[in-house]
């Protein structure tokens, strides 16, 4: 096999290598934006009012064990260790109190576990 050969081998499996990454990468969003559309489409988020966001698992389980605890009365989701999802999200409506907006002001990620 001559220079020229070896060459062209080489930039044919870079580009197929290149290829399929695009192709996985861009699987990858559909997929997210799919998943995000359905969820506008059946109505369970809103436009200007939900923000889709995606995180690490392993960060997002961090971010909690990590998190400050405390009582305050306030309950926002719960996060199934079992099946490593959250669960049960509710918003809080109105004011934040004094006690939770100084828990908040204490957490490095904003995010503060409840007792």
């Amino acid at each position: 096999m001559g220079i020229w050969e070896a060459i062209k081998g080489f930039f044919h499996d870079a580009w197929n290598a290149f290829k399929r990454i695009l192709v996985a990468i861009i699987d990858f969003f559909t997929h997210i934006a799919g998943y995000f559309r359905d969820l506008l489409t059946r109505g369970e988020i809103q436009q200007g009012r939900d923000t889709p966001f995606i995180i690490e698992n392993k960060k997002l389980k961090k971010m909690i064990h990590e998190a400050p605890e405390i009582n305050a009365g306030i309950f926002q989701a719960t996060y199934n260790e079992e099946t490593e999802e959250v669960e049960n999200v509710r918003a809080v409506e109105g004011q934040l109190d004094d006690k939770t907006k100084n828990a908040l002001s204490k957490s490095k990620n904003g995010i503060v576990t409840l007792s």
